[in-house]
């Protein structure tokens, strides 16, 4: 018995009951991803970039291989 159908008055019916298409949740879905994905992709990018703050060499100085 659905939430609807518990709280008809006696002598009401259902005539059409319908759900949510899933087309409908998907920008739900895609926001939540970028907001969860969000706080743990920017570290990673920063550990993972070449430059940092372990960068010793001043301005204009270069670097020797």
């Amino acid at each position: 018995m659905s939430y609807v159908e518990s709280n008809l008055v006696p002598g009401e019916t259902v005539i059409y009951e319908t759900r949510l298409h899933w087309i409908v949740m998907l920008l739900h879905i895609v926001l939540g991803c970028l907001l969860l994905g969000l706080p743990g992709a920017l570290p990673l990018y920063y550990a993972l970039s070449e430059t940092g703050i372990d960068d010793q060499d001043g301005p204009g100085q270069s670097k020797e291989n």
